[in-house]
């Protein structure tokens, strides 16, 4: 081969060897930098998943900021991390938890209390009030000066910060939906203009998850502390109650006495125990013997009330008709129906006994009080009582009351049983005490009945529902001799005007 071109070949192969070179030098830069992101996300999605598990794990404020500065200060090589709360009410940041690392802890020395409990004033700095209407990770010019400078000796800051080599503190506003709660603040000993993009914006997605665990954390402990101060507030109102039934339970008592005096007294006159009395007294006197019976019927339940809820309520249980018992009622207010011009009827499916096992007269009353009840109510048209013996599984007595009267609404179907509920039906009847249907309700549910109301509306008429499980031969209870029921099933009084 001659000289030439053996001096061409070589050149060649020299020019080869360097492009080679070049290319491997930038491939590795690449590689490295490709390797330097993979590690700080890496890094990134590790911290970020620490912090969601401290978030699930813990739920008091002040220990769930410390686990997660801790964890920001050991994980990304702080120097410090801070979370402070932001006080609207003065204005000022009040720190929740301050971790500083091992060499930051040291230099710090007895100044560390004050990092932990020292409140920074808002007004005092108007760079940092301007800072945190940025609403996004910004470098904290002045550093900790800014915002210990007025707490802490500036030559301790000074000497933590030189020491410590503390290149730049960072501080982070802490949102949920726009609105600023907290704040995050920690320092470098590198500065945040050299960090990679990634990492940069890594800091937000701490912010995100810190702000969202410090903000369930904090409703949970206004929940717990709302819960706590309605448990005090409801044992107060339990006692306030318990004075209150006391109380109506004292008064009723008292008033017995000179009432049934005011009975007697009045029903002798009426009766002529003390000579004839002229038409114009008699009807006075009549009035006020009316209005006593009607007191006592109030007080008769506000005592009755007070045995209830005070645990003192006595039944004598024994098999009783209640077909028999409910005729026998009907029978009686049937003349008050006529008197209102009202329709008043009373059937029963059947001429059988209908016996069940309870305290006749409090059953009494109830049904009683709900036939009243239905008559009040009713303007005009008519009450119907109805006794129905069925089985459906067991055999079952239920006693209904169906009127044509006002009706009941749907919103008030939901409070008619409670106690001293009269509702819509109180600007008809003002003598009511709202008592009737409550204790209705509780005799009858201390017999292991049912009681129910059905209304399709106001103006609409209502039904009543009282039921009770039939007592069969065999049962537990003793079989009482019961007199035969009446021939008549129906009893009809037609509408008749006054």
């Amino acid at each position: 081969m001659p000289l030439l071109s053996l001096k061409k070949q070589d050149t060649a192969v020299a020019d080869t060897g360097a492009v080679s070179q070049s290319e491997v030098a930038s491939i590795t830069e690449s590689l490295y930098k490709q390797n330097l992101e993979l590690a700080v996300k890496n890094k990134t999605l590790s911290l970020l998943r620490k912090l969601y598990q401290i978030s699930i794990l813990v739920l008091d404020p002040p220990s769930l900021a410390k686990q997660l500065t801790s964890a920001l200060v050991s994980d990304l090589e702080l120097e410090y991390a801070v979370v402070f709360d932001v006080d609207e009410k003065n204005n000022e940041l009040d720190p929740l938890a301050f971790t500083g690392s091992g060499s930051f802890t040291q230099k710090a020395g007895a100044h560390m209390s004050s990092f932990l409990s020292a409140s920074i004033d808002i007004d005092d700095n108007r760079m940092l009030s301007s800072l945190l209407g940025l609403k996004q990770p910004t470098v904290l010019d002045g550093g900790m000066y800014t915002l210990w400078g007025t707490v802490i000796d500036e030559a301790v800051i000074g000497t933590i910060i030189t020491t410590g080599g503390i290149k730049d503190s960072i501080i982070v506003p802490l949102m949920i939906d726009g609105v600023l709660f907290g704040v995050l603040v920690f320092g470098m000993n590198r500065q945040y203009a050299d960090m990679i993009e990634y990492e940069r914006e890594a800091i937000g997605n701490y912010a995100n998850v810190i702000a969202v665990a410090l903000d369930k954390a904090i409703a949970y402990k206004k929940i717990g502390s709302l819960n706590s101060e309605l448990g005090t507030a409801n044992e107060k109102l339990k006692g306030l109650d318990k004075l209150k039934t006391e109380f109506l339970s004292l008064a009723a008592h008292q008033l017995r006495s000179p009432l049934t005096a005011i009975k007697g007294y009045t029903s002798m006159l009426l009766e002529g125990s003390y000579g004839v009395i002229d038409k114009g007294p008699r009807d006075i006197v009549d009035r006020v013997y009316q209005s006593s019976i009607h007191l006592a019927m109030v007080i008769e339940d506000l005592l009755n009330v007070s045995k209830i809820e005070q645990g003192g309520m006595q039944y004598i249980m024994t098999p009783f008709d209640i077909r028999k018992t409910t005729q026998e009622i009907a029978n009686d207010l049937s003349i008050t129906a006529q008197k209102k011009g009202l329709t008043f009827t009373f059937t029963a499916n059947t001429e059988k006994q209908c016996v069940v096992f309870g305290d006749m007269e409090k059953i009494r009353q109830v049904i009683l009080n709900l036939i009243d009840n239905s008559i009040k109510y009713t303007p005009t048209g008519s009450v119907a009582v109805n006794v129905d013996l069925h089985e459906n599984g067991e055999k079952k007595v239920t006693v209904s009351i169906k009127d044509t009267g006002i009706g009941v609404s749907e919103e008030y179907k939901k409070s008619v049983f409670e106690k001293f509920e009269r509702g819509e039906g109180g600007k008809l009847n003002t003598t009511g005490s709202g008592l009737g249907l409550y204790l209705a309700k509780q005799i009858v549910e201390a017999h292991k009945g049912k009681i129910w109301l059905e209304s399709e509306g106001k103006g609409k008429g209502a039904t009543f529902f009282i039921e009770f499980k039939e007592l069969k031969p065999g049962d537990s209870a003793p079989t009482p001799t019961i007199p035969p029921p009446a021939q008549s099933t129906q009893t009809t009084v037609p509408a008749q005007k006054i």
